[in-house]
């Protein structure tokens, strides 16, 4: 879920959410469909995260979706890097 971010400028749940990674430079991946998919909370979510040490990706569900989204969510669940 999004808590409070993107309005929460101490992004507390941020480095939380990371932090239990226990990983350097994590992987993170963003559904926004609950956001419309809008452009500037993706935007955000990329500067926040990276910002924060880790490799943002997103995934889009709506009209044509490219079939690889199952692999790409995957690969940041499987993510093994130190």
């Amino acid at each position: 879920g999004g808590g409070g971010y993107p309005k929460d400028p101490n992004y507390i749940l941020e480095e939380y959410i990371l932090e239990q990674t226990q990983k350097t430079n994590p992987k993170i991946c963003f559904l926004p469909q609950a956001s419309y998919e809008s452009r500037d909370y993706i935007t955000s979510l990329y500067k926040t995260y990276c910002a924060l040490g880790a490799q943002p990706d997103w995934i889009s569900l709506f009209g044509t979706v490219n079939p690889s989204w199952k692999e790409r969510l995957l690969s940041c669940l499987l993510y093994t890097s130190d």
